[in-house]
Formats: structure tokens, C-alpha cells, sequence
């Protein structure tokens, strides 16, 4: 059908459906074969609503896997969907396929598959569905604007960049020979991608795989040089793939879940744009190591100053979801400091630290120390209202524990006598905590750092002269 309309055979997909049993007809594992080595592409289609669709996966290795609608619907509001999709789409990459999210309808389910990390999407929010080519557009107005106000190039984004090799790949359709050429031409580099007609990675090809089925014999190959139909596919090694513009951590997470060694497949807007060898993400990951131990504060364990403020920029000019920012501050540390000594003012830091690590630990949010009694966690969430309510729990918790370092008189007093910063005898309360929050709706951008300091300096004196220890300012 393909070549009798003129089109790329890759340009074909098959769908497999848990609803069709697909998985129980007989042959079916050949029937797929002899697709692939066709050129046809495999999909699953509704991933998650039946019981064997891992197993399928695993088996069949597709090039794409369609989440179900069901998983879509709502899933800004949805922990449990975005932790399952999320879950879904980094054992998808691994295995070097794309996933697809089906039945996006609103702009905030686009955003939590985008933040995910779903490759494309489908539903009526990008487009109805239509039967003439000739009328899809060129360009998909709200999928394009979300990805140019998320497009960031952060210091992590452009390390990535300067590892990648931009290694020429080899096109699907190559023959036998001049792959075999290529290879003894280049000795230095043991692996090349391999790349269909729309320049879109298939996988790589190993030199060590070539070796033992390709080379030819007593220096003369007995397949006279030429490719039969699908032969180089037998050679394809699936890899995983990942955006030129993804967080490191994602990078790294794909490799250290595969353990083939050797590295992944780079893409820039789903074509080609080169491999990382496993010698650079290794040089990528210490690179990591080495600037998180300089960063990190020695007591709390947690990033520092450099990292927070680097944090606070890359959100800045991503305004395609809600942005939370808390600044904690305590109060009347100075005075405890003064009167316990710095022994007892460092267990206080470290019962912070580990008291923010119980509540926002594992949620995708960023913690960091900023120095002294000052620390910060921010990030992307539709959950504005649980994220105050967290915020508010660990200043509960952090009162409640901090009593216990007091002496039982002072702490049966509820105030400590000393010093002010003047050198005037006082009378202080026990120690808690402040938290100025920060807002940011989607849509609303962070027009300077600057100004965000003053926003938050604003709000740290708001939260230490309001009852309740909490400031919390919106910017619609």
C-alpha cells in the first residue's frame, strides 16, 4: 500500500490493541517481524488498559506506545496519573521508544505531559481528527507555543551539548558493503546510528555485531556487497533516545535503567542530532558529582545558593505551568545560637533540613539550603493548595521538634533571656519558623532576578509579622 501510494514505507505504523487480542492470534510474533523488516512501524495503542500489555511491550519492542485516554484525562490534577504515565514513559524511552499521550483536550493536560516527558501528543485541544492530508496544518499553534515558552538553555542543557557527537548516521537503506566500509574506514569509532527516511533514530549498529555476521570472508564478501530487503534491520540494536534539551538526571536515569554501555541516542525535535558515548556520560556524570559537592551545604546536605538561584532562572522563563517558590526563614535563631552554643544551632539546621525532606522529598520538588537558618524549595505543580498545606506542616512539626533542644525551665517558660544584636538584655520566644510563598500561574512570567529577590524580601517581613508564620503572594 505504501509503495503504491509513494510514501515512506516507515511512514506506516501498525497499532496493536489489548482490545483486538491481538495477543492471542496465532503467529503473530512472525506477522510483526515480517512487518518490520518491511520497514513498517509498530505501535501500541491504548497502553495500560489490559493485563499483559508489559509483556507485549517487552516481546513486540515498539517504536511507539499510546497511553490510554484513561491515564490522560485529568492528569493535572492526578498524582497517581502522573507518577503512573511518568513511570510508563522513562521504561519506554529506555527501550528507545516514543510515547504518546491520547485524548489531550486542555491546555493543563498538555503541560503535565509535556512536563512528563510524553514525545507527542494527540486529542482535540492540538486538532480534530481528519481524513484529507491536505488539510493538517504545517504547524500546531498550541503544542508550538508551549514548546517555545519551555525551550531553556540552562548550564546542565548546554554541558549535554557540548558531549554530543554529531556522528553522520547510516540510513536504513544502506548496503551491506558500504556499511561494512564505513566501519573499517573509522576504526576509532565503534557504533553508528541508524536513521529511516525522515532522519527519525532506529537504533545503532555495533561494529562488534558486524564482526561476527557480516564480514566477509577470505576478503571477499560472498553476498556480492548488496543488501537484501531488510538485512541491515537484523543488525539494529534498540538504544535509548533522548531529547537534546532533557534534564541531566533524565539522561542519566535512561542509561543507568538500560546497562548496555553503550550510550544514548540524541535527538533534537525527534530527528537525529547525535549519540553520548558511555565515556561521556560518565565525564557528564562526575561533572555532576563534582559541582553538587562544591554546592552542597555541609550540615543540611542540601544544594546551595549557585544552585537555587539556577533553579529560580530555568523557571523563570518557563511559564507553561503553575511555579511555586518558599523561602523558609527561622525566627529568633540568633538568641539560641547565642545562648546554646553553635553545636545545638547546627542540630537545629540539620532538623530542618531532614523535616523538608520528609514532606516534600520524592515529589518532584527542589530543596536547597541557602545558608545559615534560610532554605528554599520551589517547584512546578497544579497543586497549589497542598503544596501550603505541606508548607504548613513542616513548620508544625519543626516547633514541635525544636522544643525538645531547649532546657526543660526555658522550654517550661516558653521564652529564653539574652542578647539582641544591639547587646540589650531580651526576652525571646522559643524558635519557629517563617515561609514566604510565591505564586507564579501559567501564563506569568518572572521578568528579573532582581525583582524576584524583592518580591521575596517582601515576603519574608510579611511572614514574620503575620500570626500564622506564612506569607503567601499570587501574581495572576
Amino acid at each position: 500500500v505504501a509503495d503504491a501510494l509513494g510514501i515512506s514505507r516507515s511512514a506506516v505504523c501498525i497499532e496493536l490493541s489489548e482490545k483486538q487480542e491481538l495477543g492471542r492470534e496465532c503467529g503473530l510474533a512472525e506477522r510483526l517481524a515480517v512487518f518490520r523488516a518491511s520497514g513498517l512501524r509498530i505501535a501500541i495503542d491504548d497502553f495500560g488498559r489490559g493485563f499483559s500489555e508489559l509483556k507485549l511491550l517487552y516481546e513486540v519492542a515498539p517504536e511507539y506506545v499510546k497511553i490510554d485516554r484513561f491515564f490522560i484525562a485529568g492528569i493535572a490534577d492526578s498524582a497517581r496519573k502522573r507518577l503512573f504515565v511518568s513511570t510508563v514513559a522513562n521504561l519506554a524511552h529506555v527501550l528507545g521508544a516514543r510515547v504518546i499521550a491520547e485524548g489531550v483536550e486542555t491546555q493543563e493536560e498538555l503541560q503535565a505531559c509535556r512536563r512528563i516527558g510524553c514525545d507527542l501528543v494527540q486529542g482535540w485541544y492540538i486538532a480534530r481528527p481528519f481524513r484529507d492530508v491536505v488539510t493538517a496544518p504545517n504547524v500546531y499553534i498550541a503544542a508550538r507555543r508551549m514548546r517555545e515558552r519551555g525551550a531553556k538553555a540552562d548550564a546542565e542543557t548546554r554541558l549535554v551539548r557540548t558531549e554530543v557527537q554529531p556522528i553522520p548516521p547510516i540510513s536504513i537503506d544502506a548496503d551491506i558493503a558500504d556499511v561494512l566500509a564505513r566501519l573499517r574506514s573509522t576504526p576509532d569509532v565503534s557504533m553508528f546510528p541508524v536513521v529511516d527516511e525522515a532522519d527519525e533514530p532506529l537504533g545503532l549498529i555495533r561494529e562488534r555485531d558486524f564482526r561476527d555476521h557480516a564480514y566477509p570472508r577470505h576478503g571477499r564478501d560472498p553476498a556480492g556487497g548488496r543488501a537484501t530487503p531488510g538485512h541491515l534491520r537484523n543488525f539494529v540494536v534498540r538504544a535509548p533516545v533522548v531529547d537534546i534539551a532533557s534534564d541531566l538526571d533524565a539522561i542519566l536515569e535512561s542509561v543507568n535503567s538500560c546497562g548496555e554501555g553503550d550510550g544514548v541516542i540524541v535527538t533534537r525535535e525527534m530527528k537525529y542530532a547525535g549519540l553520548l558515548s558511555s565515556s561521556a556520560l560518565l565525564k557528564l556524570l562526575n561533572e555532576k558529582r563534582v559541582h553538587v559537592a562544591q554546592d552542597q551545604n555541609p550540615l543540611s546536605r542540601l544544594p546551595g545558593n549557585e544552585s537555587i538561584v539556577a533553579f529560580v532562572n530555568g523557571l523563570a522563563g518557563r511559564d507553561t505551568g503553575e511555579r511555586v517558590f518558599c523561602y523558609f526563614d527561622f525566627n529568633h535563631f540568633k538568641p539560641f545560637n547565642d545562648t546554646y552554643g553553635f553545636r545545638q544551632g547546627d542540630r537545629a539546621i540539620m532538623l530542618f533540613a531532614d523535616v523538608l525532606r520528609r514532606h516534600f522529598g520524592g515529589r518532584g520538588a527542589f530543596l536547597g539550603h541557602v545558608g545559615g537558618d534560610d532554605f528554599f524549595v520551589g517547584m512546578e505543580t497544579d497543586d497549589i493548595a497542598g503544596f501550603n498545606a505541606s508548607v504548613a506542616s513542616v513548620l508544625v512539626e519543626f516547633r514541635s521538634g525544636i522544643e525538645s533542644f531547649y532546657e526543660p525551665a526555658d522550654r517550661a517558660r516558653g521564652y529564653i533571656s539574652a542578647r539582641d544584636r544591639d547587646g540589650v538584655e531580651k526576652v525571646f520566644p522559643l524558635m519557629t519558623c517563617s515561609a514566604a510563598i510565591l505564586v507564579f500561574p501559567a501564563g506569568r512570567g518572572i521578568e528579573t532576578v532582581d525583582l524576584f529577590s524583592k518580591w521575596t524580601a517582601d515576603g519574608k517581613c510579611a511572614a514574620k509579622m503575620d500570626p500564622s508564620n506564612v506569607s503567601i503572594r499570587y501574581f495572576g
